[in-house]
């Protein structure tokens, strides 16, 4: 809501950007009926993309490391704060309050006697818990059988961390252009879809941020009514299988194709968006 209202001044927009994310499936889901927090995070996280948008660069680093002491992967929107450094939206000398605070949030482990070296290495233990490609989500790695796990799991961190840096690059060199808050949003949304389309070991509730990210692509852009619906969708997934008695909606091969599609898409809009700027590209 507090996003929508950088672009429109109506409140019947920003009420239903409220309502609309409230009555998204897998946010319903992810709380009331799965018990997970998924929304903690994500709302920091979403919620540092705003202050950054705002220009309140103490507020964005505040925000985002927040996020990242409740969960890890607070890590696939992280990409964007250079973004927002090198376009003057945030100051990197304000960069120490994300370090501040999130030794702040460690406090209470340290005081309650947990060891130094584990507190800070919880999310380096977190990485080896898992040894499969793919765990129930519709990604790349559904279309990968049996392989070598260590060997494509380091491939699958370099081919994130180059698409990472590739979106990266192109805003820096595009920079002068990237004013538009459309272009923000559809940069958070790509970075929250993309990450976890890419990497390897993801689970099935990592497509939370991008699913209420999907409705702000939608709603500062009409023509993509079927972002959400396709990334919602395909996220769905993996909580009918969990939840329902192992129901199977649709094949994840067939869903992670969906989601490629709508990757294209929206970075297809993104790169036309900057190369174009005189051109009018985006809706008012």
């Amino acid at each position: 809501m507090k996003i929508v209202s950088l672009r429109t001044e109506s409140i019947n927009i920003r009420i239903m950007a409220f309502l609309l994310t409230l009555a998204i499936p897998t946010i319903v889901l992810n709380s009331s009926m799965w018990g997970q927090c998924d929304s903690v995070y994500s709302a920091f996280a979403i919620g540092s993309v705003y202050f950054g948008l705002k220009g309140r660069s103490r507020h964005a680093y505040i925000f985002i490391a927040l996020a990242f002491s409740f969960k890890l992967q607070t890590v696939f929107l992280l990409p964007i704060f250079p973004i927002l450094i090198f376009t003057g939206k945030i100051s990197f000398k304000d960069c120490y309050l994300f370090f501040v605070v999130y030794i702040a949030t460690l406090l209470p482990a340290l005081i309650a006697g947990m060891p130094v070296d584990e507190v800070f290495s919880a999310y380096i233990t977190q990485t080896s818990y898992y040894s499969s490609l793919n765990m129930n989500i519709a990604n790349v790695w559904r279309f990968v059988g049996h392989v070598d796990y260590d060997s494509f799991r380091l491939v699958g961190l370099y081919v994130a961390g180059l698409a990472a840096l590739g979106l990266i690059y192109f805003s820096y060199v595009n920079r002068s252009r990237l004013v538009n808050t459309v272009d923000f949003v559809r940069l958070a949304y790509l970075f929250a879809i993309m990450m976890p389309f890419l990497l390897p070991n993801m689970h099935d509730r990592y497509y939370f941020m991008a699913d209420a990210l999907s409705l702000l692509v939608f709603l500062f852009d009409k023509r993509r009514w079927f972002v959400p619906l396709i990334s919602i969708f395909c996220s769905y997934l993996a909580y009918t299988y969990l939840l329902m008695s192992g129901v199977v909606l649709l094949d994840y091969r067939i869903a992670a194709i969906a989601l490629l599609a709508v990757i294209i898409v929206v970075l297809r809009d993104y790169v036309i968006s900057l190369s174009n700027k005189d051109m009018k590209h985006d809706p008012e």
